[in-house]
């Protein structure tokens, strides 16, 4: 199975899909070029795109072989469902993939703002920071 990796994933990640697909990966830390897209999925029975990567019907329609869409994220807004599934293609997500990432970083604002984190950050970049005091800050 031929399949289009259109984001660049650690080495973990895709070692056991090197192992059992002929993959194609876009290297970049950025999103691939829509042209890019449209023209390497042609050939490819899998698709792994990214969030930034709007799959529709100019994408699926260049793309006769695919069979299945495994999203790269919890959501699947990036991609045309209804279409994808009256063309007989699977689509796959990853729900509960960032429910840790979004505890932390809730737990991060937390502290942030109970700490006036930014505001510090700020001021010590400005070079406005010139002492301590006990009830500074």
């Amino acid at each position: 199975m031929r399949i289009l990796i259109t984001g660049n994933l650690p080495e973990n990640v895709i070692s056991p899909l090197k192992e059992k697909y002929d993959m194609e990966m876009n290297q970049e830390n950025r999103p691939m070029d829509r042209q890019g897209l449209i023209l390497r999925v042609k050939d490819k029975q899998g698709l792994l795109p990214m969030l930034a990567d709007s799959i529709n019907e100019e994408v699926l329609a260049s793309a006769p072989h695919l069979k299945m869409i495994a999203n790269f994220g919890v959501g699947y807004n990036n991609i045309d469902v209804l279409l994808a599934t009256a063309r007989g293609i699977m689509v796959s997500n990853t729900p509960g993939v960032l429910t840790d990432a979004t505890a932390e970083l809730a737990f991060a604002l937390i502290l942030s703002v109970s700490r006036r984190i930014v505001e510090g950050d700020r001021m010590v970049r400005e070079r406005r920071f010139k002492f301590w005091a006990p009830m500074f800050f």
